[in-house]
């Protein structure tokens, strides 16, 4: 147990490494079967700010996530395609550990993207899937939804991977909102007061 409770950070630092694409891609088709198996955990954050103005954050400058990401240090794309389709990118924690995603679902319209984990090399994870929708409040507001699909080497590491990350997912969808509303991206010195600043603002939306 206290071996996952360690790797917890990495296995989320995967999940939410993002990269973006226009249509699914060849790895998103042969992939569906294996998805519908995975524990999924979806969590949503109103933001003050137009959609355009989120979409531009975690849509648009999908290299910059170490800004909302406390436990990444850098992030570089391995591979830039035209169109985005199959993009990749490498995020890289303070302790050197290295994420590759790559982009399998991308729909600017209905401001949605969605990544997966290609480097299997990551802790206890043995697949792992993550996504952003935003939808427009009505009010000049978004409503940011993320969903993380993941499966464990060990089936008994499920239900405590569950239990562990949504603090994690707290911690992701407060530093977004910080970012988009102040400019200013989380620090292992800030994260404690963005993360109380916002509590209420995120909820985890399985029980």
């Amino acid at each position: 147990m206290r071996t996952l409770n360690f790797l917890l950070p990495a296995v989320f630092l995967a999940l939410t490494a993002s990269v973006a694409l226009s249509e699914p891609s060849e790895r998103a088709s042969q992939n569906k079967e294996l998805e519908k198996s995975m524990i999924t955990i979806h969590a949503q954050v109103h933001i003050d700010a137009p959609i355009a103005e989120v979409w531009s954050v975690v849509g648009e400058n999908f290299d910059q996530s170490a800004k909302f990401n406390v436990d990444a240090k850098e992030t570089r794309y391995l591979k830039k395609t035209n169109q985005i389709l199959g993009s990749q990118r490498r995020t890289t924690d303070a302790k050197g550990k290295v994420i590759d995603v790559e982009v399998v679902n991308y729909d600017p319209e209905a401001k949605f993207i969605k990544w997966e984990i290609y480097n299997q090399n990551v802790a206890p994870l043995d697949a792992g899937y993550s996504s952003y929708t935003l939808k427009s409040d009505g009010e000049g507001g978004t409503l940011l939804t993320q969903e993380a699909a993941f499966k464990m080497k060990y089936k008994i590491m499920h239900l405590v991977a569950r239990r562990k990350m949504s603090p994690i997912f707290k911690t992701e969808l407060s530093a977004i909102k910080h970012l988009v509303e102040t400019g200013e991206s989380i620090t292992p010195t800030t994260k404690d007061e963005i993360v109380m600043r916002y509590h209420k603002a995120v909820r985890i939306l399985d029980k």
